[in-house]
């Protein structure tokens, strides 16, 4: 009976000999894997023990998020979220730090500058706000909401609207330039203007982060002292964007922000004093100007299509030469062609705008 005992407890110590050996010599790759298989608490074991051994590893920290997100734990989700971003942001600048200085020219007769002559308080972006989970998760929490008919839109609504936002910059440009044309007509809905804000924000970060890596090559006094300057300037602009986006997060709104859609036309009634007539002829007259710029518009597009094959025309016939006036004249098609993107982009959003109000206009009048 005890030779039985005796074995029992040697086979449980085994078992979790075994499984704490696993664990310890588990790789990312295999948490990753428990991630993708929906095992997320094997995968937080795996993603923990790693960050045990080593806390400066980034990449646990990342996937350990993940998996509180898809636990629905938010709140160590951020934590882990913010600590993966700190610790990549030291890397680069660790990675910064350990890259050589350019060498400098004879013909650079200004003062240079040396590691010793660099100052630490120059701008980085150590001095900005980052728009991220935590951010998000304590400006939420300071809302008050006191509308009956109105509220600010949640925390997996937001997030969900900015994980569609592109990291890539033209791809992001693009998504702006729409997002301006929504506003500059009148027609934007609140998820177009947080969207807009966003990628002011996001644009604006990319080109600071462009400054810097600028000016951390720059060896010239005046010129870092300028490029210093104009950092600091746009670090100041950025950080008023996010003053804007913020507002617009916790800003009380109506279910559906649509302002051509017959939702909003109902919600308008409910809180306003404004007629339905009033407001039918207000969305008529939205029409016309709406009505005038596409047809302006299309003119445009016409006249820009046929500039573009007269173009082809000529590149043709100069194609021979490939000298500069037929570079120039590539590179001007080139410009026309992304104005028609553009252009098409534009008529894109004014007929579906259009639509849109036909559509509220006869379900009014029903």
């Amino acid at each position: 009976m005890k030779s039985n005992k005796l074995k029992t407890i040697a086979l449980s110590l085994a078992t979790l000999l075994i499984f704490s050996t696993s664990v310890l010599s588990a790789t990312i790759k295999e948490g990753i894997e428990l991630y993708n298989n929906g095992d997320y608490n094997n995968a937080i074991k795996i993603f923990s023990e790693l960050i045990k051994n080593n806390p400066n590893d980034s990449e646990p920290h990342k996937w350990l998020a993940k998996c509180y997100e898809a636990t629905f734990d938010i709140k160590k989700s951020i934590v882990e979220s913010k600590l993966y971003q700190d610790l990549e942001y030291r890397r680069i600048i660790d990675e910064k730090t350990s890259t050589p200085s350019p060498t400098v020219t004879p013909t650079e007769i200004d003062k240079t500058v040396t590691t010793d002559d660099v100052d630490e308080s120059e701008p980085t972006i150590k001095n900005i706000t980052v728009i991220d989970d935590l951010f998000l998760y304590d400006l939420i929490g300071k809302r008050d909401n006191t509308s009956e008919n109105k509220v600010a839109l949640d925390f997996s609504k937001i997030k969900s609207l900015f994980s569609e936002i592109p990291s890539d910059k033209d791809k992001l440009s693009q998504l702006n330039k729409k997002m301006e044309l929504t506003k500059f007509y009148d027609i934007a809905s609140h998820e177009n203007e947080l969207i807009l804000e966003k990628t002011n924000v996001d644009l604006l970060l990319l080109k600071i982060n462009e400054w810097i890596k600028d000016r951390d090559q720059e060896t010239v006094a005046k010129k870092r002292a300028y490029k210093n300057n104009e950092i600091s300037r746009m670090i100041s602009n950025y950080q008023s964007e996010v003053n804007n986006l913020s507002e617009l997060i916790n800003k009380p709104v109506f279910k559906n922000t649509d302002p051509l859609t017959y939702e909003y036309y109902r919600n308008l009634m409910s809180e306003t004093s404004i007629s339905s007539e009033n407001y039918i002829s207000d969305l008529k007259k939205k029409k016309e100007k709406l009505q005038k710029s596409l047809s302006e518009l299309e003119k445009f597009i016409r006249d820009l299509n046929s500039l573009i094959k007269t173009q082809d025309d000529k590149l043709k016939i100069i194609a021979k030469n490939q000298d500069t006036s037929y570079i120039n004249l590539q590179d001007k098609q080139a410009n026309d062609n992304k104005k028609l993107s553009d252009s098409n982009m534009e008529k894109d959003i004014l007929l579906q705008a259009i639509k849109e109000i036909d559509k509220t206009l006869e379900i009014i009048g029903k």
